[in-house]
């Protein structure tokens, strides 16, 4: 694994190449909130509108990502990318026990944010449609 500076580079530059095309999506997610309040996230799967999304969970985090992995099952979405970094989801978070979906647009301008449990798919969509 990388050192933690070079991770983040490593994040930024991806974060950059994706910008660039267009908005970013990403989701500060909490694993310990109900399923009820992650539900959202595979509503997002479904839109063939959003490319990729980032969800950037704590460092800490981490220690159970196998866990997560099972209940979750990320790997069976390729338009996910995990990323455990507290700089990252610090930055992003207005909230450190509610997930959280956040839009930036190419210049890391904050379109939207929403709860992951409240959001309204029909300006997520409309987001990335504008491009």
């Amino acid at each position: 694994m990388f050192p933690s500076k070079w991770r983040l580079l490593v994040i930024c530059l991806a974060g950059f190449i994706i910008s660039a095309r267009g908005q970013q999506l990403y989701i500060t997610f909490n694993p310990l909130n109900c399923v009820n309040c992650s539900i959202g996230l595979y509503a997002l799967l479904r839109e063939p509108e959003i490319p990729i999304m980032t969800i950037v969970f704590k460092e800490e985090d981490q220690e159970n990502e196998e866990e997560w992995e099972e209940t979750f099952e990320f790997s069976r979405f390729p338009k996910i990318q995990l990323i455990y970094e507290d700089s990252l989801f610090y930055a992003l978070s207005k909230d450190d026990f509610e997930s959280e979906i956040i839009i930036r647009n190419h210049a890391q301008e904050e379109l939207y944010r929403a709860p992951l449990k409240r959001f309204n798919i029909y300006v997520v969509k409309k987001l990335f449609v504008q491009e």
